[in-house]
């Protein structure tokens, strides 16, 4: 598809923003499990509820979502749905309790869905397969930096105005980004063709494809490590030796901009190298830096991190792409398994440090996060096949 220039400098902006606005809130109690711990009356391991709620609500929601932009169109839903995000955001800052709290941010899950499909399947529709793994890349980099500013938003502002004001504050940032996306990224341009077949027929269709099933299952795994991760070293920095305070947490995640610049960059050499080889050298960075994270060292934990969360960013880069260049026919559902199977992935990511960290601390958790990052990466080994790269559709 041909583009003015300028059309597609304003894509590339759009496509970054839509990244973070489906990021922004989902790992925003991270820097501040400790501070809600103390406020609501509760061990620091078990607030680790709140994230896999609204992951767990993004699991439950994102098989539909796809379908929604089909009917409603792209860019329409991905503004309506950020918009409608920073409603429950604001919410939960005024939450009576605990359990209020939990529920809100299951309901910001069911909203989040809505702009990762369609912004995927945007992509997916209005490029040809050879600039699919730029412009998923130029996404995935949006999705990095909104990761980023999920946790250093809350973390800066929890010192002056407590964690309520944090999430105030994230609010305010997701509806600004619904009105930068309305401004910014252009309407559809392929027409959204309804399929004669019914949804059982076509899940039944995409679900015999093997390529498609070992994409779900990568997915999976590469969420699981990634929150388990960061939620861990959240209780393991707040606890003694250490004991930082929000603000030091979150700037920790300042590792992420790495990511921000490795997944386009990597993303291009999908090309001349498969996915698979791509996605292997990257995890196997990742597995690095988790064993870097054992040393007693807080510079050295630093590096493992900065090695370990670009391994994740390149590969969630990839992954993308890859589904998008195996998948041609209900793409948007396609897209709403994966990014279920993804966020069932986050959910038993975020519930593994609570499960783990009074008996087995950081290395317990570290360690399980290390044993599915392999797993992950053999899987993706075995079982994807090479992509032809082909022209525009």
């Amino acid at each position: 598809m041909q583009t003015h220039p300028t059309q597609v400098d304003a894509r590339h902006v759009s496509l970054a923003l839509c990244g973070v606005a489906a990021f922004l809130n989902i790992y925003t109690p991270q820097p501040l499990l400790s501070d809600l711990a103390h406020h609501f009356g509760m061990a620091p391991a078990t607030t680790t509820s709140c994230i896999s709620a609204t992951t767990l609500g993004i699991a439950m929601a994102a098989p539909f979502a796809g379908s929604l932009s089909d009917r409603l169109g792209r860019k329409r839903v991905i503004v309506l749905a950020t918009a409608l995000l920073a409603l429950p955001t604001l919410l939960c800052a005024f939450s009576p309790s605990f359990q209020v709290f939990v529920a809100l941010r299951f309901v910001q899950g069911l909203l989040i869905p809505a702009i990762f499909s369609a912004a995927s399947a945007y992509i997916g529709d209005e490029f040809s397969r050879q600039e699919l793994p730029s412009k998923i890349g130029i996404y995935v980099s949006g999705t990095t930096f909104g990761a980023l500013l999920g946790r250093l938003l809350p973390g800066w502002c929890a010192v002056e105005w407590g964690w309520s004001g944090a999430f105030a504050a994230s609010s305010a940032v997701t509806l600004l980004l619904a009105f930068l996306i309305h401004l910014g990224l252009p309407i559809e341009q392929s027409s959204l063709k309804a399929h004669g077949r019914s949804t059982g027929c076509a899940v039944r269709t995409l679900m015999r494809d093997a390529r498609l099933v070992t994409t779900l299952l990568v997915g999976s795994g590469l969420l699981f490590s990634q929150v388990a991760i960061f939620s861990g070293v959240s209780l393991f920095l707040a606890a003694p030796p250490y004991q930082f305070g929000p603000r030091a947490i979150s700037s920790i995640y300042i590792v992420f901009l790495v990511g921000v610049v490795a997944a386009p960059v990597c993303s291009r050499w999908v090309p001349w190298v498969s996915h698979r080889t791509v996605i292997g050298g990257a995890l196997c960075g990742s597995a690095f830096g988790i064993a870097l994270t054992q040393l007693p060292s807080l510079p050295m934990l630093i590096v493992g991190l900065v090695l370990f969360s670009t391994g994740i960013f390149v590969c969630q880069a990839i992954t993308n792409s890859y589904l998008n260049s195996i998948v041609h026919q209900d793409r948007a559902l396609a897209i709403g398994f994966y990014l279920s199977c993804y966020y069932l992935g986050g959910t038993l990511g975020a519930l593994a440090p609570g499960a783990l960290w009074e008996r087995f601390h950081w290395p317990g958790i570290s360690g399980l996060a290390l044993l599915v990052t392999v797993v992950t990466a053999l899987v993706a080994w075995h079982g994807w096949k090479p992509v032809a790269q082909q022209g525009a559709h």
